[in-house]
């Protein structure tokens, strides 16, 4: 079970590479989940970016209770998860998950628990952001002089 948290943008085709490096002889399937930022968003169809959140104190131990609750659920043998903090833009990665199994139908089953548990947004938020029109980016940066000349 591995997970990891990543404040930069997630380099799929190298935890694909190091994933497959250290595949199990039994693996049977590799199921991905590759979840990126998407326009229109599902809240606010303007969207331009999303923020991701921790609504825990460690997120990477949260993600970790998730991915050890479906190697016990799943007949699985190998769980790995990778979540992203921070500002992404459309098309960029917020959630890889990686599941191998001996057969298909658990991994994929599995796969997608996981995704679901940690779509609840107990340990991760997603935070759709607008793009801001021309008054409200003026409007923050009176704020943004106000609040500098009220420190």
């Amino acid at each position: 079970m591995e997970t990891r948290i990543w404040n930069t943008d997630i380099p799929l085709p190298e935890i694909l590479r190091q994933y497959y490096e250290r595949k199990d002889p039994g693996t049977g399937t590799v199921v991905i989940h590759a979840g990126q930022v998407k326009v229109p968003g599902k809240v606010k169809p303007a969207m331009d970016h999303v923020v991701l959140e921790p609504c825990v104190e460690d997120p990477s131990g949260g993600l970790a209770r998730i991915g050890q609750s479906a190697l016990g659920r799943f007949e699985i043998s190998r769980v790995q998860i990778h979540h992203r903090l921070g500002r992404v833009s459309p098309g960029g990665h917020v959630l890889v998950v990686l599941v191998s199994s001996p057969k298909r139908g658990p991994a994929f089953d599995a796969c997608r628990w996981v995704v679901d548990e940690i779509k609840r947004e107990e340990v991760i938020r997603l935070v759709e952001v607008e793009q801001a029109t021309g008054d409200e980016k003026a409007a923050r940066r009176k704020d943004d002089r106000t609040d500098q000349h009220n420190d």
